[in-house]
């Protein structure tokens, strides 16, 4: 199922114009990482995201996943 959904996903960005797709994922998410990487998308680099807590900022690092999309 989850596949389908990122193939839908990608269908509605070409369909906008888009040609790259990306997505977040915690580094410590193991399973997810080798999800995404079995569906084509590849590692893009590290971004810090900056979370407002009531406890104050909280910084969460993210690898970023890119996939180039096209039309089949």
């Amino acid at each position: 199922m989850a596949a389908e959904l990122l193939a839908d996903v990608e269908q509605r960005l070409l369909a906008q114009g888009d040609t790259s797709a990306f997505l977040d994922c915690l580094i410590e998410n193991d399973a997810a990482i080798r999800f995404y990487s079995r569906n084509g998308r590849v590692k893009h680099g590290v971004q810090t995201a900056q979370l407002d807590t009531l406890d104050g900022p909280f910084e969460l690092p993210c690898l970023i996943f890119r996939k180039e999309l096209s039309a089949q």
